[in-house]
């Protein structure tokens, strides 16, 4: 991609309170000491800090989306190609901001929170206009 990069806004406080909550509530109901488990933890804070910050959504396979949140600075580490395979399986399962589009290709809905009509701002539950 040419050009230069877009200022990007932070999200306002109703959105980031409202999405930190949806969060948490999917950290809770992770099951423990399954494969994937413990990174799925990790992975939502950097979906957490990456939506919060309006990263825009990101689409590709595995490896290229753990790489670019790793690159941002958003994922402290590399996860291994299992656990991250197993923790994005279980993230999709209780967050629509995860999606498998095909066997081999993921989708981080970041800029669904924008949407008045996705799934992601249903979850979220009613956001007071700012």
């Amino acid at each position: 991609m040419s050009g230069g990069r877009g200022r990007r806004v932070r999200l306002k406080s109703a959105f980031a309170a409202a999405l930190t909550q949806h969060l948490a509530n999917v950290a809770s109901r992770l099951p423990a000491g399954v494969l994937g488990a413990a990174f799925a933890v990790e992975l939502l804070r950097a979906l957490e800090a990456a939506a919060l910050s309006d990263h825009p959504t990101l689409t590709g396979k595995v490896v290229e989306l753990f790489s670019r949140l790793h690159k941002k600075g958003f994922l402290a580490a590399m996860p291994g190609d299992q656990a991250g395979r197993a923790a994005l399986k279980l993230l999709a399962a209780h967050t629509p901001l995860v999606r498998k589009i095909h066997y081999r290709r993921w989708c981080f809905a970041f800029g669904d929170i924008h949407a008045p009509e996705s799934e992601l701002r249903a979850r979220l539950g009613p956001i007071a206009v700012e």
